[in-house]
């Protein structure tokens, strides 16, 4: 259940509706191009009020899986980046670029220490977190899975980390 996909509104009505269902645990993105469309101004309101929604993910008795990125899917316009990034002309998104690393590092001081707080080991409904998103059918950088594990690790991620890669994938990511 991506938070950003529904009305705020309606995110309690659809966790009820999830666990009467049978489901126990559920999984989001979360969309940096949303959080920061204009390079160092973070909107975490409305619809884009992650916290509120684990809140209320915990209230319901749902576990949650925080799939963070940096890139979330292809299904978005580049993966869930922010468009600002291909401002640097010699930008290498989803590697340890040095202007990739600074915005990603921005990116998580604003968004990975205060979700922290909402994992299972302090209380709260995150049990597990993804490292990047099928980074296997990418990778350009060797070292950037390890940068983006650390960079988690560094802001209090403690709970299990996992990665979604196909069976080809899997090696290289």
């Amino acid at each position: 259940m991506h938070y950003f996909r529904v009305p705020k509104e309606y995110w309690r009505d659809r966790m009820l509706k999830m666990k009467a269902c049978g489901l126990n645990v559920l999984t989001t993105y979360v969309p940096w191009n949303l959080h920061e469309s204009k390079r160092g101004k973070f909107d975490f309101s409305g619809n884009l009020d992650i916290w509120t929604f684990l809140d209320i993910a915990a209230e319901v008795g749902l576990w949650v899986i925080l799939r963070p990125g940096p890139y979330i899917c292809s299904e978005w316009d580049l993966g869930g980046l922010p468009s600002w990034l291909l401002r640097d002309k010699d930008m290498q998104l989803r590697t340890t670029h040095k202007g990739f690393v600074e915005a990603t590092e921005a990116y998580f001081d604003q968004l990975i220490s205060t979700v922290a707080g909402h994992q299972y080991m302090r209380g709260g409904a995150i049990i597990a977190v993804q490292v990047e998103n099928e980074y296997g059918s990418y990778a350009k950088d060797a070292n950037y899975m390890e940068f983006i594990k650390t960079a988690l690790e560094r802001r209090g991620i403690v709970e299990l980390l996992l990665t979604s890669d196909n069976k080809d994938g899997i090696s290289s990511g």
